[in-house]
């Protein structure tokens, strides 16, 4: 599918501006496709010329050429196709232009205005030509080859401004008009919002003579749902009486700054195992035939006990199985834990009673009942919990992290191969001289793994009602599982919190927040919906704080389970649970995140919708950071032009304070033209003071 760089124009012989950019996806389960070789062939127009002729996806299925045009004028047609499947091909359009020439505009006009200015070489399709005022884009009524009319943009203040019209990156010298502002009086109230969306066809925002201690949070976001898009974007701001561009703006990228350390724990590493566990299991849910598990008969259900042995298969790196044989060394309430044959001497009792006391009881109810039943397709009654050193062996010395246990949903697909036909996690084992891999003392376990424990155990309970209860051909995306997954750490770590146990809470929630800090660092690099193929340590902090919001806003427990017990996915899921649409939901969700940051007192200015009703983020993000790290770019006493890239679903955070003569603010694509469809470019306005 295309996710960017279609219907773009260009001078004959010219480089086209943007990159032709497409994502491959499976049609049996939609996931993206790594490693697929990527056609690319120019079918229509003559002498036009591209940079390959094949390229290969990457982990997110994202693929893009850079592409020329020929000498003739007219429509070029360029195809991009799945090379082993010739009917899975998408096509863009090119235009190769003249340059347009503009001769006369009005001397004047007012914000909101039909004006028709004349020239040539203009295309007489109204949406191909982009009217630019001192930057910001008026609406193209109706076009012919020599005049257009055009709507001036009504956010526009009062002001000198330089009238310019573009075909793609072919553009007219400017010409000067002066523009008399429409709206001088405060657009919003304080506390209250708006949103303004690419279909409203204007992204651009009039604040009026506010004061100098006005101040308002502007949230830009791509609500593309196609995950691994990228799309250019530039905030530009015009005030009000003439400013000159050159002395008053400048372009910049968004700082990101230091990057800060991982949280202590687990990390990037379980973050990479869990991924690709993730992405085997779909791979077998899509492929494998669902056999939904027949309950066993109460004659034949066998509950382990302490000293019985039984083999497992234990997926390992790269895809490959060890078998282990391991042994019952505690039986619990709601678990048998197994130990492997090979380290029995070295796995204290008391580290696994340990172990056992977390499960059962906080962790295994509040689960169960946040999010639904766990299966029993052995009929043992119990979940079997295996420590081996396999799971050390996953990460290699040095790494960023380690991966410290895994539920893998094989073992619950009756005819997988190398399935264990039963609930199962896999746990490292303590390792205090570095046997394996990297030392992990008992204690350093005792720390880290409830933690886990309740993760995997939604991973479980999401399988079950998702696969095995309602048939589902294909796993959720990866984002939202693991997002839930992420929330029940956090449920665990609410109830103790409520209890007055704040050691206990931090155990289950303290790595939510590193990673929510390392996503609001520099929100506009990462994807809420994964922009890379992997769900990094930024972009879980992003779905567990989106998760959390919904959970909150739409009826917590009973969000959580709409969320798992479906065979809905991704976006989809999220806007069928929440009764909305993902543009509003994004839109809210992004300003409750920036609002957070602001003064108690300026926060409870603002509609419930755009607040956390129960975390108070600020106070969370105090155990892992001194200071509130999502900090909006301050902008608004001079014209200025701000540039950033964004990936679909994120966001760039903005502090307008307006000058007293007026600003107009407006969203522009690449090049500095309106936004194209496929970024769904919106802006999220919120007056704060």
């Amino acid at each position: 599918m295309i996710v960017g760089g279609d219907n773009q124009f260009a001078p004959a012989l010219g480089r086209l501006p943007d990159l032709l950019q497409v994502v491959v996806r499976s049609v049996a389960d939609r996931r993206p496709e790594e490693g697929v070789t990527v056609s690319w062939s120019v079918v229509a127009g003559s002498g036009a010329s591209l940079d390959q002729t094949s390229s290969v996806t990457s982990a997110a299925g994202f693929t893009a050429v850079g592409a020329s045009l020929g000498a003739g004028l007219g429509e070029y047609l360029i195809r991009a196709a799945v090379i082993s499947q010739g009917d899975a091909f998408v096509e863009f359009t090119a235009n190769a232009v003249l340059p347009p020439l503009l001769t006369v505009v009005p001397a004047a006009a007012t914000a909101g205005d039909a004006i028709d200015i004349e020239g040539s070489n203009f295309s007489p399709t109204p949406r191909h030509n982009t009217v630019l005022f001192s930057g910001i884009p008026g609406r193209v009524l109706a076009s012919q080859t020599g005049r257009l009319t055009v709507e001036v943009p009504p956010c526009l203040p009062s002001r000198s401004v330089e009238v310019e019209v573009r075909l793609g990156e072919s553009r007219s010298d400017p010409r000067s008009m002066s523009v008399t502002g429409t709206q001088m009086a405060p657009a919003l109230a304080v506390g209250a919002d708006t949103l303004l969306s690419g279909s409203d066809g204007f992204l651009c925002f009039a604040f009026g003579g506010d004061g100098p201690q006005a101040s308002y949070l502007a949230v830009v976001q791509s609500s593309s749902q196609v995950g691994a898009a990228r799309f250019d974007m530039r905030l530009l701001g015009l005030v009000g009486a003439p400013v000159t561009m050159a002395a008053g703006s400048h372009t910049e990228a968004r700082p990101i700054g230091a990057v800060p350390a991982a949280p202590d724990g687990p990390g990037l590493a379980q973050a990479e195992w869990e991924h690709f566990v993730r992405r085997v299991e779909a791979e077998a849910v899509a492929t494998t035939p669902v056999v939904p598990p027949a309950p066993a008969p109460a004659s034949s259900t066998h509950t382990p006990v302490v000293g019985e042995r039984r083999d497992f298969d234990v997926l390992g790196t790269g895809g490959t199985f060890t078998q282990v044989t391991g042994e019952v060394r505690l039986v619990s309430q709601q678990a048998a834990f197994y130990v492997d044959a090979s380290v029995l001497p070295d796995v204290p009792n008391s580290f696994l009673e340990r172990l056992a006391m977390w499960f059962d009881e906080p962790t295994f109810p509040l689960i169960t009942e946040s999010y639904g039943d766990v299966s029993d397709l052995d009929g043992n009654g119990k979940v079997i919990i295996l420590l081996t050193p396999v799971v050390n062996r996953l990460t290699p010395r040095g790494a960023d992290g380690f991966a410290a246990g895994f539920f893998f949903g094989l073992d619950l697909l009756v005819d997988a191969e190398n399935g264990n036909q039963g609930e199962i996690f896999y746990l490292l084992v303590p390792d205090p001289t570095g046997q394996f891999s990297d030392p992990h003392s008992v204690s350093e376990l005792e720390r880290i793994l409830p933690a886990i424990l309740a993760h995997e155990f939604q991973h479980m309970i999401h399988f079950n009602e998702r696969v095995l209860k309602r048939g589902a051909d294909r796993a959720d995306a990866v984002w939202l599982s693991e997002a839930l997954a992420h929330t029940a750490e956090d449920v665990v770590a609410e109830h103790f919190m409520a209890q007055g146990d704040s050691d206990s809470a931090q155990l289950f929630g303290a790595e939510n927040y590193g990673r929510a800090a390392l996503y609001l660092d520099a929100p506009s690099q990462w994807s809420l919906i994964v922009s890379a193929g992997l769900v990094s340590l930024e972009e879980r902090g992003a779905g567990w704080l989106f998760v959390r919001y919904l959970e909150e806003r739409f009826g917590g427990d009973s969000l959580l389970r709409a969320l798992t017990q479906t065979t809905l996915t991704g976006t989809e899921n999220v806007t069928a649970a929440a009764g909305s649409t993902w543009p509003s939901l994004l839109a809210d969700w992004g300003a409750a995140v920036g609002v957070e940051g602001q003064p108690a007192e300026r926060r409870a200015m603002v509609r419930s919708e755009l607040q956390y009703p129960v975390l108070d983020l600020v106070e969370a993000l105090r155990t892992v950071r001194v200071t509130f790290p999502l900090v909006p770019l301050s902008r608004g006493g001079a014209d200025f032009v701000t540039s950033d890239r964004l990936w679909s679903s994120s966001s760039a955070y903005f502090l307008i304070q307006p000058a007293t003569t007026g600003l107009g603010l407006a969203v522009l694509g690449s090049g500095g033209v309106p936004p194209s469809e496929e970024a769904a470019f919106q802006l999220k306005i919120v007056r704060l003071f």
